[in-house]
Order: C-alpha cells, then structure tokens, then sequence
C-alpha cells in the first residue's frame, strides 16, 4: 500500500553518526520518512579528559559520514562537533540546520549523546523521534497510541509513511478528561477517511497497561512438504469481557528462500485493550477449544 498524501511530507530528517554506534536502522527510517537525510558527526569526551583525546574516534566518525554521505538523498556536514557535551553540540546543529525530525537510535546514542530519554524530549529544538530496532519495509499493521496533542498528527503521518496494510490508532485518556480532549477531534475527522484505519479507544489511568505485548511463535520455518515458509502477522482481534480478554492473532505463511535459520523465533504481538489486563483471564482464541495463556 502506498502512503497517502493526507498531510505534507517530510522535507529533511536529522540523524548523529555517533562513534561505536551503528546508525542503520535511523538511517533507514530517515530515508522512509523523508527525502533529504542530512547526518552530524558527534564525539563524546569524557569530563576531565582533554578534546585531543578524541581524535581517533573523530577520525572513525569522520570516515563513516564519507562513506554514508555517498548515499542518494544523503549529506552530511563537514565538521564533526566533539564535546563533553555532545548533546548541547547536535543541539546547536540543530538549530542552524532546521530538520523536520531529529530522529535518533536507542540507546546507544542516547549513552553516546550523554543524556536521558526525559532530557532529550523536552529539550530538543525540533520534532524528534526514537528509533529502536529496524523498521520493516512493508509492515502490515501499526499500532499507534495517541492522546491528541501536538505531536499527534506526526505520529500519523509517520505511521502513513512507513505504507503499512493497517494502521491501529490507539485513542488514550484518563478519567475526566474530557475536556483536553478537544485536539484529537479534529483529527479523528481525518482518521474516519483512510480505510486502512481503525481505531480503537481506551478510558484508564494507566496507559501503558492497555497495551498488551504477547509473543507467537513464528519467524522462518520448514513446511510439511520441506519448503521454508515464513510467517507474518496479518491482524490482531481482540474480544473483551469483565472477565476475560479473548486474542486471535491472524497470520499469512509465505514461501521463504534462505535457510531456515529462524527455527524456534517468537514473533512480537502487541493488542489494544480498551482497559487493562488487570486479573482478567487471557485467552488464546485461535485454539480450539480457547486455551489460557500463562502470564
């Protein structure tokens, strides 16, 4: 499926090459995200220690923006900033650079950058984002919870670029706050004009818990005739009661070239509860009879 155009494209996207950090997977996220992917070298100095220190490792880095600044729709900038205090330095690039998105990998250039998740997202001067893991080339199914502040249309149109089969919003709120909740309305406009939306809603105290992460076994396989197949997750159905929580998770085997190497994977699965768990039963679905799943 193709992204849609609801909303304007990213424009340029801003990722650290930060030495002993592998950047890939921001870097591949930065090229389906947006169209220009402008990377900044960063060295971080220990405190006590002098810059002269670092000149190895601003070498390394230095070298890996030459090799990554060959990439189509990549460059970089020339100087490779080494400070005690890397992140005021990516700070200031990104300043002068104004990206549409920093997007940064966790966690090693969090340690690298030498700061926390809580000072990295209230002091970045533009969007950003953390990148942890690859993202799939042609995932089937998001699920994106959002409360419906400022930066939940970003997340959508992040969600929109990656071109998934189906997009699960995960509209989050407390007791009583109905009245903060005017800026998702205005966005769910929006949300009720993609089909390969839907929603889900979800009242509670505790948001985190109504995300519920199981495991399937999965991944790359033999078949009963000695072909490899692969398996990939197509939907996730969720059936809920005051008791119990009922999970079938709908998945496509398709022919897999390669060794089978993925023998014995277990797949992430990730269910939206309109409330959490809490001493509810968890049932598998898909079996029959349903069986309980041990937590």
């Amino acid at each position: 499926m193709k992204a849609r155009r609801v909303f304007p494209s990213l424009r340029r996207v801003m990722v650290p090459i930060i030495d002993g950090c592998d950047p890939e997977d921001a870097l591949a996220a930065a090229a389906t995200f947006a169209s220009d992917t402008v990377l900044v070298g960063v060295v971080r100095v220990p405190e006590g220690e002098a810059l002269s220190a670092a000149a190895a490792a601003a070498r390394r880095v230095r070298a890996s923006l030459r090799r990554l600044g060959q990439e189509p729709r990549v460059r970089t900038k020339a100087r490779v900033r080494v400070s005690t205090q890397p992140w005021l330095e990516l700070r200031a690039a990104a300043e002068g650079e104004r990206p549409d998105l920093l997007l940064i990998d966790w966690n090693c250039a969090l340690v690298g950058l030498g700061v926390t998740p809580a000072e990295l997202l209230s002091g970045s001067p533009s969007n950003l984002a953390l990148v942890r893991g690859r993202v799939p080339p042609a995932p089937l199914r998001v699920l994106l919870p959002m409360r419906g502040g400022p930066y939940a249309e970003l997340a959508l149109r992040l969600a929109l670029s990656l071109g998934p089969a189906e997009i699960v919003p995960l509209h989050l709120t407390r007791p009583g706050d109905a009245a903060t909740d005017a800026p998702f309305r205005g966005l769910e406009r929006v949300l009720r004009h993609l089909p390969e939306l839907h929603a889900r809603y979800a009242t509670t105290d505790d948001p985190a818990a109504t995300i519920l992460a199981l495991e399937i076994e999965g991944g790359a396989c033999a078949g009963p005739g000695g072909n490899e197949i692969i398996t990939e997750i197509v939907r996730v159905d969720v059936t809920e009661t005051e008791s119990t929580v009922d999970i079938v998770v709908w998945v496509r085997e398709t022919p897999f070239v390669g060794t089978c190497a993925g023998v014995g994977m277990l797949l992430p699965v990730e269910a939206a509860l309109t409330t959490p768990l809490g001493d509810r039963t968890l049932w598998d679905g898909g079996t029959v009879p349903p069986t309980e799943v041990a937590r």
